[in-house]
């Protein structure tokens, strides 16, 4: 069984195929030469990792399945070797033109919103050619708040969750010289980090909610006895709006910003945190969940839809508006027990799901099941 992976995320198709080969799987994993950052190489995954032969540049760009490039010909006549192709989002446009059997595994933006994009001639030809790649897809991995948006899109298509995989045995909090080096730059109490690119000020569904966040925190600040320090990465279309915002608040002291870093400065990070925030917009969950929830980190998100999954509700602190992340602050940094209770919670839970030898044993059912 040869499987090629390509497109969405690093951080999820690169570390599926990577999981994949641990148990012996043949997967061939295509990254982009000319990615929309560094976050998109294998090295930001794995920076001390020696690359691999099953890890292939390919210099392709979605316009070119249009016009079609010498290119694009080349890279869909590679892609025709494979048995199964698993692709992320947009990717399955490439896949849709092969004849190959594939998988269309949803990653965030390319359903919550590419599919309704107007705004151009080729934005409507790319919005036209990824609808017709899903409903020719032989298996469609979604979240659940995205049926409805496949019932939007008017199609009627048989729908999978498979959790997504994580390295628990790298995704794990341990003691760091860098939480006391934090507490010590203002005599604070707590360490508060949110990783997630600012995004807030938009009317589509991916907003993330940063100035529900910043705004919460603001009152925590003036609420609370003990003070707590607000990491946040310098990210997103909303950076400079998240910026004004904490200096209208008048909690700069309270802040820190930092550079976006690699996945092993990140862990870092989140060893040294007492709390992490994700997302309280979309009801819906990505890497920054898995990865904190793994490190045993509590983890304010907004979620909606995942327990018929699992049969149960993920261990998180599951809010979405401002008073409610506010009354949350105020309540677990007065009960250490409780927060202490969540993170074990939080990494047993992802343990029993998301750990990679659970999720690709799931993954490798799949493939076998569409080669019969």
């Amino acid at each position: 069984m040869k499987i090629k992976i390509y497109g969405g995320p690093l951080s999820i198709s690169y570390n599926l195929a990577k999981f994949l080969r641990r148990k012996g799987i043949d997967v061939i994993f295509y990254s982009d030469s000319s990615p929309l950052d560094e976050s998109y190489r294998p090295l930001w995954e794995d920076g001390d990792d020696k690359k691999g032969d099953w890890i292939k540049e390919v210099d392709v760009k979605l316009g070119n399945c249009i016009i079609r490039t010498s290119n694009a010909r080349s890279f869909i006549k590679e892609l025709k070797t494979a048995d199964i192709l698993h692709t992320y989002g947009e990717s399955s446009i490439w896949a849709s033109m092969t004849g190959v059997p594939y998988i269309y595994n949803s990653y965030g933006y390319d359903l919550d919103q590419m599919p309704f994009r107007t705004d151009s001639v080729r934005s409507r030809i790319l919005s036209h050619l990824l609808r017709r790649s899903i409903r020719k897809a032989k298996r469609v991995i979604i979240s659940p708040h995205q049926r409805d948006i496949l019932k939007r899109l008017k199609i009627n298509i048989k729908t999978d969750y498979i959790p997504c995989p994580i390295d628990t045995d790298k995704y794990k909090k341990h003691p760091t010289p860098l939480r006391n080096d934090l507490l010590n730059t203002g005599q604070f109490s707590y360490i508060f980090f949110s990783p997630t690119r600012h995004e807030w000020s938009h009317s589509h569904t991916s907003n993330k909610g940063n100035d529900r966040v910043i705004n919460a925190f603001s009152k925590f600040t003036g609420k609370s006895v003990k003070k707590a320090l607000l990491i946040l990465v310098e990210k997103g279309d909303d950076l400079q709006k998240s910026k004004d915002l904490i200096k209208q608040n008048g909690i700069e002291k309270y802040v820190m910003w930092i550079k976006p870093c690699n996945k092993e400065k990140l862990i870092e990070f989140y060893s040294a945190s007492d709390i992490v925030f994700d997302q309280f917009t979309l009801g819906a969950f990505g890497q920054v969940f898995l990865e904190s929830m793994s490190c045993g980190v509590p983890t304010f998100i907004y979620l909606e839809g995942y327990e018929p999954f699992y049969g149960e509700d993920p261990p998180c602190i599951n809010v979405s508006e401002e008073k409610n992340i506010f009354n949350k602050l105020m309540e677990l940094t007065q009960d250490p027990a409780s927060l202490k209770d969540i993170g074990e919670r939080s990494r047993d839970w992802i343990l029993k799901y998301h750990d990679w030898r659970v999720s690709v044993r799931e993954y490798d059912r799949m493939y076998k099941s569409i080669l019969g």
